[in-house]
């Protein structure tokens, strides 16, 4: 159940992000930011 609350909770604030991040021309840094976001996260969660 954690797992699906983290996943929703990643969906939407991807989906909000994203709106606002094409809307100012920052829709490569903001995919880039997500990727590495998550790259992090999945490091901290195999160290633990």
């Amino acid at each position: 159940m954690l797992a699906l609350g983290a996943g929703g909770m990643f969906y939407l604030t991807v989906t909000s992000l994203a709106p606002e991040a094409e809307e100012h021309q920052y829709l490569q840094s903001a995919a880039i930011a997500v990727g590495a976001g998550f790259l992090v996260i999945m490091v901290l969660s195999e160290m633990s």
